[in-house]
């Protein structure tokens, strides 16, 4: 019914949960369990995870709508690639600024 918005979700579904598994790992090395413990590399991660959880609900609603109005399907597929490249770049770079804090502190 609606292939482009289908796949979209799950690919980033996925992505979500690859993101939990990013800050279930912190928090057990740093062994925290509620808030970040003053870890630079957990905020990051708890940013990055929360920032998707905001975001993607609404990216794919609008997907699912102007799909839903037929337009056309190389469009649809092209802002779906903005879209997870999108979330994908900007939780790279959040990971990525954990590393270089983490690098900075030795």
């Amino acid at each position: 019914m609606l292939p482009v918005t289908t796949l979209t979700a799950s690919v980033l579904g996925l992505f979500y949960v690859w993101l939990a598994i990013q800050v279930i790992r912190l928090r057990r090395n740093h062994k925290v369990s509620t808030g970040d413990g003053g870890h630079h590399d957990l905020t990051h991660a708890i940013r990055a995870h929360g920032n998707c959880a905001e975001y993607l609900p609404i990216s794919l609603i609008l997907l699912g709508l102007a799909e839903l109005n037929q337009g056309e399907t190389w469009v649809l597929a092209g802002f779906a690639g903005l879209i997870v490249a999108g979330r994908a770049f900007h939780a790279l770079a959040f990971l990525g600024a954990r590393r270089r804090i983490c690098r900075g502190a030795f």
